[in-house]
């Protein structure tokens, strides 16, 4: 069994103008039942060493953003201790010979060659899905997908995308064999797994590299990467 944790980063909806962020991403961390458990001790690990160096809050939760830029919890944390901490994760992801997948959609190339364009999440979403489904098939195994708990709005397109996806197939290319993929996609707070917040740690440095060139993660960007299983963008 593997376990496929999704988040995602650069989601504005419906608004295809915002140039702060042009991509939207929907990634999954891919986690053989195998070491689940060795992934979440690791997690935990992180977690007690960042008490030690001075977060705050009741519960450490792992958020990319907030780490690297020192809010909420992390403000009396060091920078060189943050950066220790994101290291960290990328270190149990890759001590568990973890695996990445992700797909986006261009919002400003989607707005531009489109008069009524697909909502860019369900462009990205179904990419992903691919990519797991993919990455199930090689290991000759089935997949179960967990993403981060939202609105009752995204759930819904999600589970259209899937259901749509199952039932007609690719908007456009090969499709992909989806019977490793379990029934549907489950939700559940990112605060309670361990795993979605690994997810969120890696699809942030993705992106804050890529469009901010921050050279204080770019070892990290390219030890991510290494990870990546597939990874694709539309429309290009």
């Amino acid at each position: 069994m593997i376990c496929a944790y999704l988040d995602e980063t650069g989601n504005t909806g419906n608004d295809l103008t915002d140039l702060s962020q042009p991509v939207h991403y929907v990634g999954a961390l891919l986690v053989p039942e195998t070491v689940w458990a060795a992934t979440k001790a690791g997690v935990d690990e992180v977690k007690e060493f960042a008490y030690s160096r001075g977060f705050t809050d009741d519960t450490c939760e792992l958020h990319g953003k907030e780490i690297l830029h020192g809010s909420k919890g992390w403000r009396r944390v060091s920078v060189a201790d943050r950066l220790s901490i994101l290291t960290q994760c990328v270190e149990v992801m890759e001590k568990n010979d973890l695996r990445l997948v992700s797909g986006g959609c261009n919002k400003v190339l989607l707005r531009e060659r489109y008069a009524h364009p697909e909502h860019p999440h369900s462009i990205a979403l179904w990419l992903c899905l691919e990519r797991i489904a993919t990455y199930a098939r090689q290991r000759n195994q089935l997949a179960v997908m967990i993403a981060d708990d939202c609105s009752s709005d995204h759930k819904e397109l999600s589970h259209k995308t899937l259901v749509r996806y199952r039932t007609h197939g690719a908007p456009f290319g090969p499709t992909i064999d989806f019977s490793r993929l379990i029934d549907t996609i489950h939700f559940m707070p990112s605060h309670d797994s361990a795993h979605i917040q690994l997810c969120d740690v890696a699809m942030y440095i993705n992106q804050r590299y890529r469009m901010k060139k921050d050279f204080r993660i770019q070892q990290l960007w390219y030890r991510c990467n290494n990870l990546y299983m597939g990874s694709n963008v539309i429309p290009y």
